[in-house]
């Protein structure tokens, strides 16, 4: 069975695949030289984004394409492993008229998507007997709707216990972000005494937050260390994605 065939089957059973019956676009006034992505919108987790994509037609006549395929991948291969897409969907028989079109493609963001950068691979089959060409790969960034503002004293000292404050907003002015959780990560650099409020060891249960709502989150750290200790607070949810955060906080040598 053909590469694209397989790469199909694989877009199947993990694509949101989103409304297939939409307009193509809209005929440029200007020639269309290469293929190339002209803009795009809604890049975030479990969000529906649309991508406009050039392609071009250097002939008089009417250019046919058997199907028109977009891909999102991780930004690189695996080590060790296969590398496959993590979701895409297509158009077939597309009609590309001379100077070239702007198609419009709509795609899901899957929900569990974290913010971080993935690669755009778009493949075309010109007919159903050739082979799969990639006509195009980016770079791009799927955000998510969570914003973080980390917190603690200026001047920490090895063997004493400090607050780490960290406030989560949901910067949507629609959606309410469902079944949020708030993990922190000390890499055994901190002693966490009884966490403030109610929660389980290092991560935190918030529930859910509001549009424009802001939360809270308090640590009681002792640090058993000193120098350039790291922390990762993970912030991740069931309908908006995920975010990390790194942050080294300077402690101090105890000199009693």
């Amino acid at each position: 069975m053909r590469l694209f065939c397989c790469l199909l089957i694989g877009i199947i059973l993990i694509s949101g695949c989103i409304d297939k019956e939409q307009p193509e676009g809209l005929i440029l006034n200007k020639t269309i030289d290469n293929y190339s992505l002209i803009g795009y919108s809604n890049l975030q987790a479990g969000e529906i984004a649309t991508f406009k994509i050039g392609i071009p037609n250097p002939t008089n006549r009417t250019k046919k394409i058997h199907t028109f395929a977009l891909t999102i991948w991780p930004p690189h291969p695996p080590i060790g492993g296969s590398w496959s897409p993590f979701t895409g969907t297509w158009k077939n028989n597309l009609k590309i008229p001379p100077n070239g079109k702007i198609v419009n493609i709509d795609l899901k963001i899957p929900s569990d998507f974290s913010s971080a950068k993935y690669l755009l691979r778009i493949y075309q089959l010109d007919n159903k007997d050739s082979s799969n060409k990639i006509i195009l790969e980016k770079s791009i960034d799927i955000s998510s709707v969570f914003v973080l503002n980390i917190s603690f004293p200026k001047k920490i000292i090895q063997g004493k216990s400090f607050l780490l404050k960290v406030k989560i907003k949901n910067t949507d002015n629609k959606k309410i972000i469902k079944d949020v959780i708030c993990m922190l990560d000390t890499h055994f650099y901190f002693d966490s005494i009884s966490p403030i409020s109610k929660m389980s060891g290092t991560t935190k249960e918030v529930g859910k937050i509001k549009p424009g709502e802001e939360k809270e989150i308090i640590w009681n750290l002792t640090p058993k260390h000193w120098g350039n200790l790291r922390i990762d607070i993970t912030i991740d949810s069931k309908n908006a994605g995920s975010l990390e955060i790194s942050k080294e906080i300077i402690t101090l040598q105890n000199q009693d």
